[in-house]
């Protein structure tokens, strides 16, 4: 009787660990509001350093509304991603004016009216570490400057570095 029991009892052992296969971790989601605040940490570069260099170290509030389903992700309130990656306690987005293009801003630096430039996003990178419901990281933002409303040429580019603490 102990024979068939303990043979049994291997089978079904048997059965178990030869007829599953281990699945991958599913994809987190990042889906939801995040809210809480951004940090200027630096900001160099483009004809209102000068200017820009008064917000380093300036806290902004921060919110972010995002929907995601699977490997896609949309954030609502205007932003582009255009290619991004999400492990278990990460997440990555880089986004560039190729697959975002945005309205021109106009910069006006100087005393008088000063100097005039064309600002448009170029690019950014946003890297986080997420743990629960909370994610802090860094995001690097360029802005391109233009001559003209019209011009394709970037004259220059004011870079800024963020740091962030969000919650949803």
């Amino acid at each position: 009787m102990r024979w068939r029991a303990l043979s049994a009892a291997l089978g079904i052992v048997a059965t178990l660990s030869c007829s599953t296969t281990p699945s991958a971790p599913s994809v987190p989601d990042f889906s939801g509001t995040w809210k809480g605040t951004i940090t200027v940490v630096s900001a160099s570069g483009g004809l209102c350093n000068g200017s820009n260099q008064q917000l380093v170290g300036q806290t902004f509030d921060y919110e972010i509304t995002v929907k995601q389903k699977g490997t896609t992700w949309t954030e609502t309130d205007g932003f582009c991603a255009s290619s991004w990656s999400v492990g278990q306690n990460t997440f990555s987005v880089v986004t560039d004016h190729s697959t975002c293009p945005m309205a021109r801003g106009i910069l006006v630096c100087g005393s008088g009216g000063g100097s005039l430039r064309y600002s448009e996003f170029g690019r950014s990178t946003v890297s986080a570490a997420v743990v629960g419901n909370s994610a802090t990281g860094t995001m690097t933002a360029v802005d391109n400057e233009y001559s003209s409303a019209t011009s394709s040429t970037v004259v220059d580019a004011e870079t800024f570095t963020y740091s962030f603490r969000i919650m949803r």
